[in-house]
């Protein structure tokens, strides 16, 4: 049984190659799991019972019965799971993607892993946690110290990097998934973001040379669960205190 944390993923796909490529994909995740069905469940309340976080519907499979099965999820059964349809063309999903803003679509061509970084943040986004006391202010202060200055960019980046880090409880999909939801948060691009970070670590690498990892200048990723770990283990303090 997966414990607490485990984001839970419910793939309904009739494509079978398609579905052992995503369950392939998934185990470099240890803390996700994933239900794999070859159609939809016949009953909408088996997904509340499945405790899961986010669904993929295979639109090809059978568009009508797609859009009835969200429409029932959605509005019958009040379920505020967020899905994710595939399809081959976008038209033939603005009907039923336009029902909630909780479901979205993703069009062919594409990959096991597109799908499943677009699951992963739709998932985390559900399950997000309440950021514990004094988190955040403990990620701005350790920034600081470290050497950014507020008005850097990447100091804003990089404290948002480290509470979305806490958010999945530490379980980071990836620095380009990182950078790509992080640009979509303060409408930017990912580009301008890693490369925003990167500055404002040179930045406090030159001010200060102790600002090393194995005797190196740490990279994006190493800087940013730094902070995220340092401040969680200062936040804890406070909280326990």
């Amino acid at each position: 049984m997966p414990h607490d944390n485990t984001m839970r993923i419910l793939a309904c796909l009739h494509d079978l190659n398609l579905l052992v490529e995503l369950m392939d994909a998934v185990r470099s995740y240890p803390n996700v799991s994933l239900c794999a069905l070859s159609s939809l469940p016949t009953n909408v309340k088996s997904v509340d019972i499945m405790n899961v976080d986010v669904c993929l519907l295979d639109y090809e499979e059978d568009g009508q019965l797609v859009f009835s099965f969200v429409y029932s999820l959605n509005h019958l059964h009040g379920c505020n799971i967020p899905i994710l349809i595939l399809s081959k063309e976008e038209r033939a999903v603005i009907r039923a993607a336009g029902m909630t803003s909780k479901t979205s679509y993703i069009c062919a061509p594409y990959t096991a892993e597109e799908i499943l970084n677009e699951l992963l943040v739709k998932g985390m986004k559900h399950q997000q946690r309440t950021v514990i006391i004094g988190y955040s202010s403990k990620v701005s202060q350790i920034i600081q110290e470290l050497g950014i200055p507020l008005h850097y960019n990447g100091f804003r980046f990089i404290k948002s990097a480290a509470i979305m880090i806490y958010q999945c409880d530490g379980q980071i999909l990836s620095m380009v998934q990182l950078y790509k939801e992080i640009a979509r948060i303060h409408k930017t691009t990912s580009s301008r973001v890693e490369k925003a970070i990167r500055d404002a670590i040179e930045y406090a690498y030159r001010a200060k040379e102790s600002l090393k990892i194995d005797g190196r200048k740490p990279t994006n990723s190493q800087f940013v669960h730094y902070v995220y770990e340092h401040a969680l283990n200062e936040a804890d303090k406070v909280d326990r205190g």
